[in-house]
């Protein structure tokens, strides 16, 4: 048998009879038992939060558009304890509750449950208590910023909370506590911005008007359409793609057809394909967007392992038909045909990046263009094996055959044989490059020829429009054009020939600029022109050089220089002295047998040649003596001494002397 309950926290109403009294108690238990009805029911079979309306809407100041005045729309809310609040009009929110902030923000703004008490108005009639409050008046108030908007929930006497309790915090079974200001429940209405400055409001940030605002939601474990639609919809008309309205927290199956008349977005999560009940038989397939490094990416699951049974397939008609297959052993498969790229002139394949791989180029639409390989070094042909992650590996029981280098150069490998066959001729590879060791040879049945410019022409020794530059036949090498060795040209080897030839003509060396003509140099052997034969003239237009002092040199070429120069006598003290002299001919000479000095004139206090000279009426303007002398030479200069004394010695410090100086020598070079 069930113990009984005490009775003030059963489900009490008042039970009527007949002749029973009654008092105050008795009808304030048959209201409350309605009231918490109601209010039971109220966060039962729903959850507390704004049902609707109770809006905060800005209104524009006509005078000054930087402030507003904030208005609440007339609306319902229900507070978790099951009471309702009630606003049946417009209200402005009084400026009045933000007294205590003083600086320019946003703050919270709040409702709560409030009652008062009224007496009506008279009618005839009063009250045995005159002057009583007969009426209560369930109405609300704001707040702003409040310090602590949390409530309390007391289940048998103590504060309770989840698990104890849903997490939403609509419990119908709490004890519903005295009424204001014990019972506060708060609501949240949105945001608004305060400016302690002007004590006005001010236009919040977009968006923060609705920030925070709870609406009530329903709780029940079936939702049954009386006929073919139910209907999920935002209760304000709007587009039905502006935003996001409803959420699932948790797992949703649909036993039905599920139609997306627009986009369907999967957000962190993957889209997972199984058979029936879920299963996926240890090979989970999944689609998703995920980012690949800095990048983005569709990224399809394929299992957890290679495997050349685990694929992704396209078919063509029926599943047995596949167009392409991917496998998640690395390999893709297009059974049914070939792979075509399409018109564009692009890099239609990258093997493992731009740097490697096969496209085309075209200049235009419908023109003939080019295939194209790339690679970021080097192209290889192998023959047989298999891959080998080395560099120029060709596999186990491969081998190399050609190799293109990062140079443009081919490598045919360490094999010596006719590598390029370039026409049989009949006679089997006939005409052809090879190498034998040590030897690189060309190969033909009778010419070779060498052209610049032109087209191919199938007719021996023809240039095709071009020009012959060099043409080597069964008996003789042509040359259309100069001849240029950086070693030895030896004409005749072995026997006696000569060069037939009208101009020699010398070149420097490291250079090919004109230079002198060397004959037999350093060969000790003599040139002689004209023998064996009538005799020839040697004919030299410019200067003969001969160098040698053995037999046979001519002694009498020689090179003669000559440097005229005006000496000044130097002072010392009150007389003159010699006056130095030197002149210069670095270069115009390698070698000098001689010099001396010609005296040419001399002159007293003027220039030797001055065509007017001046005249010193003094008994002291006598020459004495006149003198110069030749003190030493070398390959570059010659120097000395002149001389040109006076009776009076105080007066001949500027007397002037006038020499030429001779060089004889040779110059060789």
């Amino acid at each position: 048998m069930t113990a009984p309950r005490i009775a003030g926290l059963d489900v009490q109403r008042t039970r009527y009879f007949e002749n029973q009294y009654l008092t105050t108690a008795d009808f304030q238990l048959a209201q409350d038992y309605h009231r918490r009805t109601l209010g039971r029911h109220e966060i039962g079979a729903h959850t507390w939060g704004i049902m609707v309306g109770l809006d905060l809407v800005e209104t524009p100041d006509p005078v000054d558009p930087t402030l507003v005045d904030v208005h609440l729309t007339p609306g319902v809310a229900t507070d978790g304890y099951g009471r309702q609040l009630v606003s049946f009009s417009r209200i402005l929110v009084d400026p009045a509750l933000f007294d205590a902030f003083v600086d320019d923000a946003h703050r919270s703004l709040w409702i709560e449950y409030y009652e008062t008490t009224a007496r009506p108005s008279e009618d005839g009639w009063a009250d045995c208590a005159d002057g009583g409050q007969t009426r209560t008046i369930e109405t609300f108030r704001l707040l702003v910023d409040p310090v602590d908007t949390t409530a309390d929930v007391i289940v048998e006497g103590v504060i309770a909370a989840p698990p104890d309790t849903p997490a939403d915090t609509s419990v119908p079974y709490q004890e519903i506590p005295p009424e204001p200001p014990v019972g506060r429940w708060l609501v949240r209405l949105g945001t608004v911005r305060w400016d302690g400055g002007p004590r006005r409001l001010r236009p919040a940030a977009p968006g923060r008007l609705a920030e925070g605002r709870r609406y009530i939601g329903s709780i029940a474990s079936e939702v049954l359409a009386p006929d073919d639609t139910l209907r999920v919809a935002r209760r304000t008309p709007t587009s039905v793609d502006d935003a996001d309205f409803a959420r699932f927290e948790g797992r949703l199956r649909v036993q039905g057809r599920i139609n997306a008349e627009r986009e369907l977005w999967l957000e962190g999560d993957a889209l997972r394909f199984t058979y029936d009940a879920g299963a996926d038989e240890g090979v989970p397939m999944t689609l998703a967007r995920d980012r690949d490094g800095a990048g983005h990416r569709l990224h399809l699951q394929l299992g957890t392992a290679a495997a050349a049974t685990t694929t992704f397939a396209i078919s063509a008609g029926t599943p047995s038909t596949t167009a392409l297959e991917v496998r998640t052993d690395g390999r893709v498969r297009m059974p049914s045909g070939p792979l075509a790229i399409g018109p564009a002139a692009d890099q239609e394949i990258e093997l493992s990046s731009p740097a490697y791989g096969m496209g085309t180029q075209r200049p235009a639409a419908g023109a003939t263009g080019t295939l194209y390989l790339r690679s970021p070094q080097r192209f290889a042909w192998y023959t047989g094996g298999g891959h080998d992650a080395q560099e120029l590996e060709p596999g186990a029981g491969g081998t190399r055959r050609l190799m293109l280098d990062e140079e443009g150069s081919l490598d045919f490998g360490s094999t010596t044989h006719q590598m390029l066959k370039l026409w049989s001729g009949g006679g089997g590879g006939a005409y052809g490059i090879g190498v034998q060791p040590y030897t690189l040879y060309f190969r033909t049945h009778f010419d070779m020829a060498w052209f610049r410019g032109g087209s191919h022409i199938d007719q021996r020794g023809n240039a095709g429009g071009g020009a012959m530059m060099m043409h080597l036949d069964e008996f003789r090498l042509s040359v259309n054009g100069a001849v240029t060795t950086r070693d030895n040209l030896t004409v005749g080897a072995g026997g006696d020939a000569a060069v037939v030839t009208r101009h020699v003509i010398g070149k420097q060396v490291g250079s090919d600029a004109a230079d002198s003509l060397f004959l037999n140099w350093g060969t000790g052997r003599s040139v002689v022109v004209g023998a064996g034969g009538a005799p020839s003239v040697l004919e030299v237009n410019g200067p003969l050089r001969v160098r040698g002092v053995g037999p046979g040199s001519v002694e009498s070429v020689v090179k003669v220089v000559t440097r005229e120069t005006e000496v000044v006598n130097a002072s010392s003290g009150a007389v003159g002295r010699p006056g130095l002299w030197s002149v210069f001919w670095v270069g115009e000479f390698d070698e000098i047998q001689d010099a001396f000095v010609v005296l040419n004139g001399f002159s007293l206090a003027d220039h030797v040649y001055n065509p007017t000279p001046g005249h010193w009426p003094h008994a002291g303007a006598i020459p004495q003596h006149v003198w110069a002398r030749l003190i030493g030479f070398d390959t570059n200069k010659a120097w000395g001494d002149a001389f040109c004394a006076e009776s009076d010695g105080k007066l001949e410090k500027d007397n002037r002397t006038v020499i030429t100086v001779v060089a004889i020598g040779r110059k060789f070079t």
